[in-house]
């Protein structure tokens, strides 16, 4: 381990969905940690081609925390591929592991200034950031804000939507807020109420997000983003009313 980074040990590895796995890390020697709600971390890994060298891959936290101040521990999600060596590492990695940690980066995190819609937008892991906004949007909207929330999740079936309870709850719990579980493989499936078949920009697009009085968060498949954002301009929004962070696999 470098001097320059801190240390944190895996304490929680276990599958949430049949491809994705959810990694709890402890920093050591009772180091603290602060971030802002929506950024990541990167994780660095020694290569299995060249043990002295360390892979770097990046990934959003994903803890549903009270404070996001000198946290002792966070968590990460991350989809497993066969042929991924940061999933296959994570796959595979005992409890007690201990791995380097930088961060945190990213700028998609929510602005001072909302306006009358905030539309978060995901595929898959990409929802992570949005579930650790959880509880700064419960302080919003309890507070009095004038704010109506569309979070649109899409994944390819039910099985692999994470933390769909999470944000079932808060949406039983805050009226303002909206689920949108969005199925890209939905033949013959019994849609439930917040449940629709297809791509989340063909929900967004449905929802008609309005550039006088919305703001889109868009994180996932660079497909995903590409289109959506391609609809959202043709709709009027400006670069500024539309925050992207792409979520590119890595094999190598």
């Amino acid at each position: 381990m470098s001097n320059k980074n801190p240390s944190a040990t895996i304490v929680a590895n276990e599958w949430i969905t049949p491809t994705i796995r959810e990694i709890k890390l402890k920093f050591n020697q009772g180091y603290e940690f602060s971030y802002t709600r929506g950024q990541f971390i990167s994780v660095h890994l020694p290569d299995p081609a060249d043990p002295s060298t360390l892979l770097r891959r990046s990934y959003s936290i994903a803890s549903l925390q009270d404070s996001t101040n000198q946290v002792s521990d966070i968590e990460i999600v991350l989809t497993i591929l066969d042929d991924g060596l940061a999933s296959q590492f994570f796959l595979h990695a005992d409890i007690g592991t201990t791995v380097e940690i930088s961060g945190p980066y990213g700028a998609l995190t929510l602005a001072d200034d909302l306006p009358d819609r905030l539309f978060l937008v995901a595929t898959s892991t990409g929802v992570a950031p949005f579930r650790t906004m959880l509880p700064q949007l419960a302080s919003l909207v309890d507070a009095g804000a004038e704010l109506d929330i569309e979070l649109i999740l899409g994944v390819k079936n039910p099985d692999e939507a994470l933390f769909a309870s999470d944000f079932r709850q808060f949406a039983t719990e805050h009226p303002r807020f909206q689920f949108n579980l969005c199925y890209s493989r939905s033949a013959d499936l019994d849609l439930k109420q917040d449940e629709y078949s297809g791509y989340v920009q063909h929900r967004l697009e449905a929802l008609a997000p309005n550039p006088e009085n919305s703001l889109v968060y868009l994180c996932g498949n660079p497909n995903m983003i590409d289109n959506a954002y391609k609809l959202l301009t043709e709709r009027g929004f400006s670069p500024r009313q539309v925050k992207r962070e792409k979520y590119v696999l890595s094999r190598r």
